[in-house]
């Protein structure tokens, strides 16, 4: 899983760190996949078994529907396979660096099977609205096997 939060430099070559915990979350994987989030000006990614669960999800709409082109594209358009080096660095592309306006230190955001990429003083923003939105939706959430 994708837990917590990590801040990482960028070097002058644009490579990050992934968070060793992320690696460890990866099971192995080289690589990740990211693309830039359609919901906001940060990144999107995760390994291979949260892209095949988003294929699925989308193999679930008709094949001509406009939600499953639209998906489709702003998502397998749109990712790159990122190989992490030997170190765990990755490159980020200057597209997907602009997109998120990171420019020094990009936050690595866990977010249980997948993750996001902030710059940091936008993702502070994102944080309080998520946390306020939670404690106002908190009977939403459900717990698998809790009694009501």
């Amino acid at each position: 899983m994708f837990l917590s939060k990590f801040e990482h430099p960028i070097d002058s070559k644009g490579r990050v760190s992934l968070p060793g915990a992320f690696r460890a979350a990866l099971g192995g994987e080289e690589h990740v996949f990211c693309w830039m989030s359609f919901d906001g000006p940060f990144l999107e990614g995760g390994g291979a078994r949260f892209l095949e669960k988003l294929s699925a999800s989308i193999e679930g709409f008709d094949l001509y529907d406009d939600a499953r082109i639209a998906f489709a594209q702003a998502i397998f358009g749109a990712a790159r396979q990122l190989s992490l080096d030997s170190t765990g660095r990755l490159g980020l592309p200057k597209d997907f660096s602009d997109h998120a306006a990171i420019d020094k230190t990009a936050l690595f955001v866990g977010l249980g099977d997948r993750f996001q990429v902030w710059a940091p003083d936008a993702y502070a923003q994102r944080e309080r609205e998520a946390r306020a939105f939670a404690a106002a939706n908190k009977n939403k959430l459900q717990v698998a096997g809790a009694k009501p």
